[in-house]
């Protein structure tokens, strides 16, 4: 699977080399979930678009952080063997 550098609903180009790299297969992790966010925020006039590209492009965690970790992921329970 492919992972945007700048995502989808975050105007990134879908198919520049550029913008590409591989993912693990069906993941979802904390960047997806950021993305969403920092897209109600231009939806909702909070931030532009380009501060929106800007956050996610150059240290996406640093400005996860800077928003209060919106949308943090739970870690998944380990299972037990028997």
């Amino acid at each position: 699977e492919e992972d945007h550098l700048i995502s989808l609903q975050l105007g990134g180009n879908p198919v520049d080399p550029r913008n590409l790299w591989p993912e693990f297969p069906k993941s979802i992790n904390q960047k997806d979930v950021f993305e969403g966010f920092l897209k109600r925020q231009v939806c909702d006039g909070a931030i532009t678009l380009a501060e929106a590209q800007k956050d996610i492009a150059s240290d996406w965690k640093a400005s996860w952080i800077k928003f209060g970790r919106p949308g943090k992921l739970k870690p998944k329970a380990k299972t037990k063997k028997r």
